[in-house]
């Protein structure tokens, strides 16, 4: 019985920490400011799923719009962080990994497909 209580305990602070993080992300720019006020959570984070930080940050994000929207794609995630879909382009290899690593589930658009790119992520 016990364990059953720390395990929904765990994840409701996991469900926090994604939440707090969510938030601050939003506009944030993935700041060195936003990253350094938010440690704490992106490290618990980053322990759990053994990822990165910036991987536990993308995570959130990614995790939030899929709430609202069926799909995420680089543009939302920059839309949501505030910078430029060309600035998202630079954690695609976080994006690929935590993909292989099956935190992340990629599906390939099929006008994309064709030529040879793009995809959307969700969790």
């Amino acid at each position: 019985m016990r364990g059953k209580k720390n395990e929904k305990e765990t994840n409701k602070t996991l469900l926090k920490c994604v939440e707090k993080i969510a938030l601050e992300a939003k506009s944030s720019e993935i700041s060195k400011e936003f990253l350094q006020n938010n440690k704490m959570e992106i490290q618990r984070l980053s322990d759990f799923f053994e990822i990165s930080e910036i991987q536990a940050v993308l995570f959130c994000v990614i995790f939030t719009i899929n709430f609202g929207s069926c799909t995420v794609d680089l543009e939302k995630i920059a839309e949501y962080i505030n910078c430029s879909p060309v600035s998202v382009v630079s954690y695609l290899p976080d994006l690929d990994n935590m993909g292989e690593k099956k935190t992340l589930r990629r599906q390939v658009e099929n006008s994309r497909r064709r030529r040879g790119g793009g995809g959307n992520l969700n969790n």
